[in-house]
């Protein structure tokens, strides 16, 4: 049906209305969002052998004023030796949680590092067994008790992604084989209990491999970060489409503080230009006659 000439003319009046800014509880934004994501609230797992300087590269960073803003939640013992954070001893599924309830209510802590991730989620399942008053989740017909576990430990971190910190998830690797165009290669890939895989692959923006090599030009030991993964390696980013993201860093060794390159790198990768609808064309009142 076609519209009459004073609904014409009081469709040109509203087109040219101008927009009222939303109100607190709007639910719709006024503007489309910059593409990416903010370094400071990404999440990041970093993967490796043991003693390859995880927990190192993920604590050397400092906060303003020269005051720690990381609280790392240790789950096993070896962190001794890393300086300028706020270590928590992790002993429990229940201690874990309290300590993000503190960091709740401590706007100082801008970061939280967990070590090692896959060590929180067998205490999970510890928790959980406990609670059921079993030995292991499979003592339950019907996968029951791998629910309850699936659920809480989805729950918790749901607690841990509403903190909006920066988190830093640490695991270690192992090696599989697969075949990859017919051949038989190994390929070096995370090592996680399912439920913290799944939570992994589904919130993780970005995964990286760290190693030590040697420098083939001074033949020193120096850290490798891989941030692109290939048939060897299987990790991956989120990173904005057509960002220049280099496929490894060489980290410094200290006293140079190693995690601020690392977020220099992801800030490029992340990045995007602003999205700007585009403009419909906007017929005047006098066009209406």
């Amino acid at each position: 049906m076609s519209e009459t000439k004073e609904e014409a003319v009081q469709a040109a009046v509203e087109e040219h209305t101008p927009i009222s800014p939303p109100s607190a509880s709007s639910i719709i934004p006024i503007t489309c969002p910059v593409v990416g994501r903010n370094v400071k609230k990404a999440k990041f797992l970093i993967i490796g052998r043991p003693k390859s300087g995880k927990t190192t590269l993920a604590a050397s960073v400092i906060g303003r004023n020269g005051q720690p803003n990381t609280v790392l939640f240790a789950t096993e013992t070896g962190h001794e030796h890393v300086t300028d954070v706020l270590p928590v001893d992790v002993t429990s599924w229940s201690r874990f949680l309290a300590g993000l309830e503190e960091v709740r209510n401590r706007p100082d802590i801008e970061r939280i590092v967990i070590d090692t991730f896959s060590k929180l989620a067998r205490m999970c399942q510890t928790h959980i067994c406990r609670k059921l008053q079993i030995v292991h989740p499979s003592d339950m017909d019907h996968g029951i008790a791998w629910g309850r576990l699936g659920d809480e430990f989805l729950n918790g971190m749901t607690r841990l992604t509403s903190l909006h910190r920066q988190i830093v998830l640490i695991a270690h690797t192992k090696e599989t084989s697969r075949k990859v165009r017919g051949q038989e290669v190994t390929t070096i890939t995370v090592d996680l209990p399912s439920a913290a895989s799944r939570f992994a692959q589904a919130e993780v923006d970005v995964s990286a491999y760290l190693t030590i090599e040697n420098d083939p030009e001074t033949l020193r030991r120096q850290r490798v970060l891989y941030l692109q993964g290939s048939d060897e390696l299987e990790i991956d980013g989120r990173y904005v489409h057509g960002a220049d993201v280099p496929d490894r860093i060489i980290i410094p060794d200290l006293p140079v503080r190693g995690w601020p390159v690392v977020e220099a790198v992801m800030t490029k990768a992340f990045q995007g230009p602003a999205v700007k609808p585009p403009r419909p064309a906007r017929k005047t009142i006098q066009q209406v006659f």
